[in-house]
């Protein structure tokens, strides 16, 4: 790792009652900065929007004059649900409120004056691969909503000498290869989300090794040392000790 032996002296004067500027400093060694290695994992909820994905399970009630049945259906391999007596509806890659839509549709073709309802139960899972400067690569098995900062809590955090601003998701969809360029201090200091984003199967996620870094000293909240990027301000630095 290249360290840049920059020091940025952030300085706040006070006036004392002697009249006097007085200048002060903190010393890194006392007060260093801890970098977020590992953050609190929230579950989020599945609303209606969630896109569903073979592996998702549904449990489906129908009530009529005739019928009053339930069943646990689970979005098939080639992305179907089979509903007895009725047959397949194709539910991959489509929202939670779309089906309900096309069950509707369905329905009145087979029973008559009868109403449904549509839970989900639980999400798919997949496994996603870490690689880098990471505490314990290897391969995991995530739920659908899974974001970036969960996965890498699970191979135990980033490295300390580990990027946080150089993250690269490797996605494969219908044989094309896609390369997201991840900065996690977007998401960390802007609560950028586009920058801790939700994680599909077969995702590869590399993490390398800090390149350059500065130390910022002085009157700001987080003193330590911040990996930069290229184009990065004296303002841009200053804002991320806060």
């Amino acid at each position: 790792m290249r360290n840049i032996f920059l020091f940025i002296f952030v300085v706040f004067f006070s006036v004392l009652s002697l009249g006097v500027l007085n200048a002060q400093t903190v010393n890194l060694q006392s007060n260093p900065l801890v970098l977020p290695t590992q953050m609190e994992s929230l579950e989020e909820p599945i609303t209606d929007d969630y896109i569903l994905g073979p592996g998702d399970k549904l449990f489906l009630t129908i009530k009529g004059k005739v019928i009053n049945v339930s069943y646990e259906l689970v979005v098939t391999a080639d992305g179907n649900i089979i509903v007895p007596d009725i047959g397949s509806i194709y539910a991959s890659g489509i929202s939670i409120k779309s089906l309900k839509k096309k069950i509707g549709d369905i329905l009145p073709k087979y029973y008559r004056d009868a109403q449904f309802s549509l839970l989900f139960l639980s999400p798919r899972t997949f496994k996603v691969f870490i690689t880098g400067s990471v505490i314990s690569p290897g391969s995991f098995t995530v739920k659908a909503l899974t974001r970036l900062q969960e996965a890498l809590n699970l191979a135990g955090g980033i490295s300390p000498n580990g990027s946080y601003r150089y993250i690269q998701i490797t996605r494969t969809k219908n044989a094309k290869k896609t390369v997201l360029n991840i900065d996690l201090y977007k998401f960390y200091k802007k609560g950028d989300v586009t920058q801790n984003p939700y994680l599909e199967a077969g995702d590869v996620i590399y993490v390398p090794v800090m390149q350059e870094s500065v130390k910022v000293l002085g009157e700001v909240r987080n003193p330590g040392e911040y990996e930069i990027r290229e184009g990065d301000k004296l303002k841009d630095i200053i804002e991320m000790a806060g």
